[in-house]
């Protein structure tokens, strides 16, 4: 009879023991999914985005183009006619500018970006390989590198299918399209 007693006395802490130890053993595998779920979704978030610049064409978004270039020569105009004298030389130049830069709208049409899903960045122009590079997206941001030149990193604002829209590291506006 002691001896029944003796062992029932033993397993009742060994019980506690084992209930314990599956508690912890639960607790621990619950917070390795939840570190998984939160290490992983972001990787597949990230892996969709860089897909959406993949396997298409992408051409510099003209038409924002010409209103961007046509809303600064409207401001020029405008500061222009307040202006004293002494300035109004310095902002006709400026505006002949934007207007020059509007007779290269058909070059900056032809040129098209392509990332491939290696990395590979082609920038071909009419049609052409202009120059060959690198690409990667980390996040919000876009790194490039065009043969030896330096990489340009650039922060994206919108990027969908057919969408690009970038700030670039000078704060200038980047809008590409999808040709596809």
């Amino acid at each position: 009879m002691q001896r029944r007693e003796i062992l029932n006395n033993l397993s009742i802490p060994l019980q506690k023991n084992f209930v314990f130890n599956m508690k912890i053993r639960f607790l621990y595998l619950s917070l390795f999914f939840i570190f998984q779920i939160l290490f992983f979704i972001p990787q597949i978030s990230h892996a969709q985005e860089s897909r959406k610049l993949t396997g298409k064409k992408w051409k510099f978004d003209l038409l924002e183009i010409v209103k961007e270039m046509d809303f600064s020569m409207t401001v020029l105009d405008s500061m222009t006619s307040l202006a004293p004298e002494n300035e109004k030389v310095t902002l006709q130049n400026l505006r002949s500018g934007v207007e020059s830069m509007l007779r290269f709208i058909p070059t900056i049409g032809s040129t098209t970006f392509e990332f491939k899903r290696n990395g590979d960045l082609l920038v071909l122009w009419e049609g052409k390989q202009m120059s060959k590079g690198k690409w990667r997206m980390e996040g919000k941001m876009l790194a490039m590198q065009l043969g030896d030149e330096a990489e340009d990193i650039i922060t994206i604002n919108q990027l969908t299918h057919n969408r690009l829209v970038a700030t670039t590291g000078n704060d200038s506006s980047l809008r590409l399209v999808s040709l596809e």
